[in-house]
């Protein structure tokens, strides 16, 4: 999971740096005290399969989820996940931190699978 510090670190700046060095600088950059991102338009970041980032001590989701909630963020994080009760797994501290707006997507059928491929 920590290397979603990596990807979007680059993805915001281009630049390629180790896991802990970007999470530092991601926590700065969200820290409110730049109250615009570098380009200057908000960012929505989509994380899929986020039940798999899922770790011990959640640190990941903690931030993902924390720093949106932060005063003058420009960052809006939307999760994607396989699990319905995925929230309810989470621990306190970062299940307060998301929005419980769920929206429910249903399997696909047969006729469905045969339109796609």
């Amino acid at each position: 999971p920590y290397d979603a510090y990596t990807q979007i670190y680059k993805a915001l700046t281009g630049e390629q740096i180790g896991h802990e060095r970007a999470g530092q600088r991601l926590d700065q950059m969200f820290s409110g005290k730049q109250p615009v991102s570098p380009n200057g338009r908000p960012c929505v970041l989509l994380v899929d399969e986020l039940d798999y980032m899922v770790t011990r001590k959640q640190t990941v989701l903690y931030n993902l989820f924390d720093w949106p909630s932060r005063p003058n963020s420009w960052l809006t994080c939307i999760g994607i996940a396989n699990t319905m009760n995925l929230p309810e797994q989470l621990l306190p501290r970062i299940y307060s931190r998301m929005g419980m707006s769920r929206v429910v997507f249903k399997p696909y059928t047969s006729a469905d699978i045969e339109r796609i491929l």
